[in-house]
């Protein structure tokens, strides 16, 4: 629950009027933190107020018991998704198979706010077409962290997801601003963006963030870099994020516009929101425990291809659902198993090892836009959940 821990002390500070990004929160001795908090957007500490009056350890208990909630919602939403008749049975395989995934099991042990992200980017490519003001509700807790955000704000507008992106923005900069405007009030604006602009800094300078250091990553860039036992800096990160995603948008461009021409909606669980997904998490800063969300892209492989990727080979469906259970189940791009196969994290097996989820996901992007361009008919389904 480290993860946690330090949310729960940003969360405080933030409620106090400190600036929870400002290295300077060290400094506090009532505040037991680390590092300062990473760039997020503010509306995260929002989530964690209502544990504010509780001791760490109830504190712990209640937000660990509320993410298994959450991975029952995120089960639910795999069936519904994906088009599939609600069953208590299927439902318990799904819940229990997302607990004991890898990236499940990651959130749960560390207390990270993976499942925020993750059902919030569902409900935002979901109901994006149908309810977009809902689909902005589920972007704005996307939005609580940029690396997130950023590509999943590019590859909705590739999509035509225009009034769901106007409604998040909206929701998540006046929330945002509010939230600011709090920390400001104690101090002023200028020290705020200072202050977040030096825990940004020791973010990018803590040694443990280093792609190298890491057995987590899957991004591309995480992984040249790892290659290249270099530490990319921001400007570089978001170069590259921006020339892997021009394929991806152009794809979603030209392919989107059959559902909008046939007034159809595959939602999450389409081949459109699919692409969204992998795109994401291959073009900038992301970890194992952010697969969580091909969850649905899984299900809709295993249990539905024939409906919601009519047009796809059997082979191209087996091919993409085993590249997307690797980094679901690879128990093996662990510390654990580094530990117990006696290797060093600078050894080259290793090393090779721990991209192994990264290359598997790119390599379903591949196969993705290529299906989703020779693809000819939509998905004949009611927009949102049946």
């Amino acid at each position: 629950m480290s993860d946690f821990g330090s949310l729960w002390t940003y969360s405080r500070a933030f409620a106090d009027g400190v600036n929870p990004y400002s290295i300077e929160l060290m400094e506090r001795p009532e505040y037991v933190a680390a590092r300062s908090s990473a760039p997020f957007c503010p509306v995260v500490f929002l989530t964690y107020l209502p544990l504010k009056s509780l001791s760490y350890k109830a504190a712990c208990i209640v937000f660990f018991v509320f993410h298994w909630l959450l991975l029952g919602v995120l089960a639910f939403c795999c069936i519904r998704m994906c088009r599939i008749k609600f069953d208590w049975g299927l439902w318990l395989w799904i819940f229990g198979f997302l607990v004991f995934s890898r990236p499940g099991h990651l959130t749960l042990f560390t207390g990270y706010f993976t499942l925020y992200l993750v059902i919030g980017s569902l409900v935002a490519l979901h109901y994006s077409k149908s309810h977009p003001w809902v689909a902005g509700i589920g972007f704005l807790f996307a939005s609580i962290k940029p690396t997130w955000v950023i590509p999943l704000t590019i590859l909705m507008l590739a999509r035509r997801d225009f009034k769901a992106v106007a409604f998040g923005i909206l929701l998540t900069s006046v929330l945002a601003l509010g939230c600011f405007a709090w920390l400001a009030s104690h101090s002023d604006f200028a020290s705020v963006i200072e202050g977040i602009k030096s825990g940004q800094q020791a973010f990018h300078e803590d040694p443990t963030e280093e792609p190298f250091n890491t057995w987590t990553r899957v991004d591309v860039a995480g992984m040249v870099a790892k290659a290249m036992h270099r530490v990319p800096g921001t400007p570089e990160y978001l170069v590259v994020m921006l020339l892997l995603l021009v394929i991806p948008c152009i794809v979603l461009w030209k392919v989107s516009q059959r559902e909008v021409d046939t007034e159809l909606d595959p939602g999450a669980g389409g081949w459109t929101a699919h692409i969204v997904v992998l795109a994401m998490l291959v073009t900038l800063y992301h970890h194992s425990y952010d697969c969580l969300i091909i969850a649905v892209s899984l299900c809709a492989f295993l249990l539905n291809s024939r409906r919601l990727f009519p047009d796809w080979s059997r082979v191209s469906v087996y091919v993409t659902a085993m590249l997307l259970t690797i980094p679901m189940l690879n128990y093996v791009s662990t510390r654990s198993v580094r530990n117990m196969l006696g290797l060093e994290q600078v050894d080259w097996l290793w090393q090779w090892i721990t991209v192994g989820n990264g290359v598997a996901l790119t390599l379903a992007l591949v196969i993705a836009m290529a299906c989703s361009l020779k693809q000819k008919t939509a998905t004949r389904s009611k927009p949102g959940f049946e």
